[in-house]
């Protein structure tokens, strides 16, 4: 499976699910694209946003 496949299911299947939760959600929408990229094992630790510093500490 691609990227492209992945964020096209993964949009679908919880824009119908978002859906199901009520009204107020009817329209909801994702915007056009997607995003992907990789980390290399020592830049996980980078990836976590403390709850404390919020985006302060984030590269």
């Amino acid at each position: 499976m691609t990227q492209a496949d992945l964020a096209e299911e993964v949009k679908k299947s919880s824009s119908k699910w978002i859906k199901t939760k009520g009204v107020h959600y009817s329209n909801f929408y994702w915007q056009d694209g997607y995003g992907g990229f990789s980390v290399s094992n020592s830049g996980v630790d980078a990836l976590f946003i403390s709850p404390t510093t919020g985006l302060d500490n984030f590269c």
